[in-house]
């Protein structure tokens, strides 16, 4: 079968591979596609059997083979860039956000409606850490202890990989975070964090964790 050239969109990088990244257009019904010549031409992987609507793809940014697959019902792990898939242990629930460590990939992290889980398999199993907190996004930050998470709209952030939680953001009324996006790793500013807010107030950012904000537009 011949590549297929396909325009970039919800594309994920790799940056021990610059040239190599996976994308997703309209993925539910399109499937995953990869790409080792910058996009120039794409193919494609095959999706694990009877994993329902595909929801998020995390790669090793280190050069590893793995990949941690979101599906609609379960997490998928493949340990040799999408040749086989194996559903993930330990969960209890559909999966609502995943989130991998940059500088431990290994370490990745998943909520259900119940509870936040941890695997350092690369997402082969999980065990539970809390259910203090369901949160509809994760971040992992600088160290694979450093998290973040969205709930009702609030940012929390924790320190001890997900044991323990505290408020991150101002929580005014009038602020809705949207988005939370950590720079990739390495970085000049390791514990920068940015969370996008409802338009038109902009975003805010913090260059220490989370210990003091700056609001930025809006």
């Amino acid at each position: 079968m011949a590549p297929r050239r396909w325009p970039r969109r919800a594309a994920v990088h790799t940056r021990a591979y610059p040239a190599r990244e996976y994308s997703a257009r309209d993925i539910a019904k399109s499937g995953l596609y990869r790409t080792d010549d910058a996009g120039l031409s794409w193919h494609a992987v095959a999706l694990p059997a009877g994993a329902g609507e595909p929801q998020a793809l995390l790669v090793d940014s280190t050069g590893g083979h793995t990949l941690v697959l979101n599906a609609t019902t379960a997490i998928y792990a493949s340990a040799d860039d999408g040749q086989h898939w194996s559903r993930s242990d330990g969960l209890s629930g559909a999966p609502l956000a995943i989130a991998r460590s940059a500088s431990k990939p290994n370490v990745v992290y998943a909520v259900t409606a119940t509870a936040l889980y941890r695997s350092d398999d690369s997402g082969a199993g999980f065990t539970v850490i809390s259910n203090e907190h369901i949160f509809t996004l994760l971040a992992v930050g600088s160290s694979p202890d450093q998290l973040y998470g969205v709930e009702d709209l609030n940012v929390y952030r924790s320190a001890d990989g997900g044991r323990g939680w505290s408020l991150a953001t101002p929580a005014p009324a009038t602020i809705a975070a949207l988005a939370v996006s950590l720079p990739p790793a390495p970085s000049s500013q390791p514990d920068a964090i940015y969370v996008g807010l409802g338009a038109p107030a902009g975003f805010l950012a913090s260059s220490d964790g989370g210990v003091t904000w700056r609001q930025y537009g809006g």
